[in-house]
């Protein structure tokens, strides 16, 4: 065992056997930093869950060794301890939580509840799963005759409030985030596809009468028990053989050697004669071989049962509620909630794929005037004439094609009009009917609840036709008795109509989540939040003709994490609180937005997209020679962007004197260091702040990426190298150029940029040949605000043609009134290869997506 298991299992062993955590903390301060961290993340745990440690101590002694994982069961173990302790998640750091759900898996004694959680989560809730460990931990205690020791039930209660967290614990840590152990083979799951599950207490006194194993043994059952079968195969050391009316279906060696000898024969009644559904006659059918559940032993030669145990009736045994991830597009369908038929269930469906196709077909162009990462929609047929910004369709700032558009659900949406056409201004114009979306920061309410589905019915006739077709198959009073034909209405949880509008919009959140690179959702959906966000972004693409950053990546995030963002959160907590939000935290999975690094090229093309993992988000502390990990300490966060920090202070105190001449910038190369490294700084509770810190020579900097993406949204115009350009390449400098002009280094750019109010507004503000994408973004992020738009060139040695930038400004009359940005890229910089230069808005040399 390494050395990092052996402490971790050490600080466990002597947490089990009454050793106070004191006195453990005390030891490891005098051994290697390993048994110190481990101890203090045992502490952090106790407080953040505010367990009793004697509590804990007198748990784990009851529950030492109870049960053992086989070589299946060790598979699953072993994926959790292998793990790195950090890795990266770009530009941010991962580290394993020091949950106690994670740290058990290195006690071998005790690593069987983390086997057994794993295990039952693949069909009980948290709860029923407690349920079942607190009885093989209670019951599995032998008797005490001490008047001192507290009756079963007092006992069992003490140990279901430890269990319970730790549970919970596993599911956060490791459940959650896609560990999960094997499921049942083929030929077992087949046996019945419905699936039956003993009940909490039944299933843990089976357990507990299985322990210790003998050599051979009999369970006899009337059906398959899927939550029994599948714990078998992670924990009986031996040979499994399962028959089903006589015939083995399922053989296999289970034992961790060849020397283990022991057998265990789970006999099946019957199998199951329905494929489908959860219906009476099924039920019947699975139960008419006996209702006891019974393990025999094999003593001297003859079986003899030592448990028997009646068992419910298949109609009242738990359902499968697998806690595990899920496949994407796979909401409860109404037929298990409210007995529809096939119909109903394909207009939803439909109706989803209609919507989705509608809203990727989009046209939209940059909303550089708003705080934040914005676009606006054109909801009208043309595009944007008056405007030099770039267009986009909303497909292709996603980072790849949502999958539900080739689901075969059949062709029969329910209308084939999708939405209400809106004859729009043109976005960011300037007439005074042009809508300009208020950040939610703005909005004064503390608690701001989400809006109500129904509220899209007046713009989406599709989803008008879906609720009028689906009334006609509810039952409930308001839709037998109500005649107002109103759009808009509220319509009741439970109402077919409401049904029907919540599982489409839940598609819909499923469509965006893949569309951020999303491949599974958590089985731990909030379904309210889903249909919350997505009905907020679809009353924001019809009623206010935007689209926002904030919106589609908490949805998208909802969908991945299985957390709630509730909208009011925006809104509580300092004045600029809409800021970007560029990751999320829930558990030990973790969600960071696709744009957040600056060491890489940034586009608007897929940069509606996230990275995820497992692990709590956290920073490396460069300054430390240990490199210390700072990280997140709550179960969920939100991270924001810090804005971009300002030096105008600076600059007035120490101005930066003009060039002489044109003939001083030909030599640029840039020899500077850029460097950048990230700190996170809480706000309050579940809210913290990124700040990403450049440094170069002499000049350290907050810059926001979110600012990168906002001067990229708006295009980058083209200009030619003078030694590229045919026109003027022979010609000579004829023209006359402004005599107001400054050349920067990247570190003058980093500490002055952007200064025009200091230089004036006709000066020229050219870099250096920048050589890193770092430098190029932070020159991006510190343009003039009034400033869109880029020239390219591809040389070290030789600036852009500047004759074609001044007849351009010529023809456009604007030679001096205007400022004007140029950034040099080196030719060897890792994409782009480029020099670019920044101009006034509204003018434009043609554009780069």
């Amino acid at each position: 065992m390494s050395r990092g298991k052996e402490v971790v299992a050490r600080s466990l062993d002597l947490a089990a056997r009454n050793v106070d955590l004191l006195s453990t903390l005390v030891e490891a301060t005098n051994t290697p930093g390993g048994l110190l961290n481990l101890g203090i993340q045992i502490g952090e745990w106790l407080q953040h869950e505010k367990v009793n440690r004697h509590e804990l101590k007198d748990c784990f002694q009851s529950a030492h060794g109870l049960a053992w994982p086989n070589r299946n069961g060790e598979l699953f173990r072993d994926e959790v301890r292998t793990k790195p302790a950090i890795r990266p998640l770009l530009p941010l750091f991962l580290q394993h939580s020091g949950s106690l759900g994670r740290l058990l898996v290195f006690d071998e004694a005790l690593c069987w509840i983390v086997s057994t959680t794993g295990c039952l989560l693949n069909y009980h809730s948290e709860l029923r799963v407690a349920d079942v460990i607190t009885t093989i931990i209670a019951e599995s205690k032998p008797k005490s005759q001490s008047s001192r020791e507290p009756p079963l039930e007092v006992g069992k209660i003490q140990i279901r409030s430890i269990i319970k967290k730790i549970v919970s614990s596993v599911w956060y840590n490791i459940v959650n985030t896609g560990t999960e152990t094997m499921g049942l083979p083929d030929a077992l799951a087949s046996i019945c596809t419905v699936g039956h599950h003993l009940p909490p207490e039944l299933m843990g006194r089976v357990v507990i009468a299985l322990q210790p194993h003998r050599s051979h043994m009999v369970i006899r059952s009337p059906m398959l028990y899927q939550n029994l079968a599948l714990w078998l195969l992670l924990h009986f050391h031996g040979r499994l053989v399962v028959t089903v009316s006589g015939k083995i279906v399922y053989e296999e060696d289970l034992g961790r050697t060849s020397s283990q000898r022991n057998e265990l024969e789970l006999r099946i009644a019957s199998f199951c004669q329905f494929s489908t559904g959860r219906t009476e006659q099924h039920s019947r059918t699975c139960s008419s071989q006996g209702d006891h559940i019974e393990v025999l032993d094999n003593v001297a030669g003859k079986f003899e049962s030592f448990f028997r145990k009646k068992v419910p009736h298949p109609g009242t045994l738990p359902q499968t509620d697998a806690q595990t991830r899920q496949e994407l597009y796979n909401p409860k369908p109404l037929t298990e909630k409210g007995r529809l038929g096939d119909s109903p269930r394909i207009w939803t469906r439909c109706t989803a794929q209609e919507i989705t196709r509608w809203f990727l077909s989009l046209s939209i162009s940059s909303a550089d005037d708003i705080e934040g990462y914005w676009f606006y929609v054109n909801m009208g047929q043309k595009a944007y004439s008056n405007s030099s910004k770039p267009v986009w369709k909303v497909v292709d700032i996603l980072k790849r094609m949502p999958g539900i558009l080739n689901k075969q659900w059949g062709d029969s949406p329910p209308s084939i009009v999708v939405a209400d056409r809106v004859e729009d201004a043109s976005p960011g114009g300037t007439e005074q009917d042009t809508f300009c979306p208020v950040p939610p920061a703005s909005k004064s309410q503390k608690e701001r609840p989400f809006p109500r589905p129904e509220s899209l019915l007046p713009h989406f006739p599709i989803l008008r036709d879906l609720v009028s077709k689906v009334k006609a198959y509810c039952e409930c009073l308001t839709c037998k008795t109500d005649t107002d034909k109103k759009m808009g209405k509220p319509i009741k949880g439970g109402c077919f109509q409401h049904l029907a509008l919540s599982e489409v919009l839940i598609l819909l959140s499923h469509a965006i989540a893949d569309g951020f690179g999303v491949d599974d959702t958590s089985a731990r959906r909030d379904t309210d939040t889903l249909v919350g966000w997505m009905t907020v972004i679809l009353l924001s693409i019809v009623e206010e003709k935007s689209i926002d950053w904030n919106s589609w990546f908490c949805l998208a995030g909802s969908v991945l994490l299985g957390c709630s963002i509730p909208e009011s959160l925006f809104g509580q907590h300092t004045e600029d609180s809409a800021r970007p939000i560029c990751a999320l935290q829930y558990g030990s999975l973790a969600a960071v937005a696709g744009w957040l690094d600056m060491n890489k090229e940034l586009k608007v093309h897929e940069s509606f997209s996230l990275n995820y993992g497992e692990g709590r988000l956290g920073t490396i502390n460069e300054d430390d020679n240990d490199n210390e990990f700072r990280g997140i300490v709550s179960d969920f966060a939100i991270v924001q962007t810090e804005e971009t920090e300002d030096t105008t202070s600076y600059n007035k105190l120490h101005p930066k004197e003009p060039d002489r001449s044109w003939s001083e910038m030909r030599n640029l190369t840039d020899h500077t260091k850029a460097t950048s490294d990230y700190i996170l700084v809480s706000l309050g509770h579940e809210v913290y702040r990124l700040l990403t810190r450049v440094k170069s020579d002499t000049h350290s900097r907050i810059i926001d990426p979110t600012e990168v993406m906002t001067k990229v949204s708006v295009g980058i115009p083209l200009l030619p190298n003078l030694q590229n350009c045919a026109e003027h390449a022979g010609r000579g400098r004829s023209l006359s150029l402004p005599d107001t002009m400054t050349s920067y280094s990247f570190d003058e750019v980093l500490g002055r940029w952007p200064e025009a109010d200091e230089l004036g507004s006709s000066s020229y503000f050219v870099s250096s040949f920048l050589d890193t994408n770092l430098k190029v973004n932070v020159a991006y992020a510190l343009l003039a605000e009034d400033l869109r738009g880029y020239t390219r060139a591809t040389s070290t040695s030789e600036i852009p043609c500047l004759e074609c930038i001044a007849e351009h400004h010529g023809k456009k009359g604007a030679i001096n009134d205007k400022p004007m940005y140029i950034i040099n890229v080196a030719s060897h910089t890792p994409k782009p290869k480029r020099a670019i230069m920044a101009i006034p808005s509204g003018d434009s040399f043609g554009t780069s997506h």
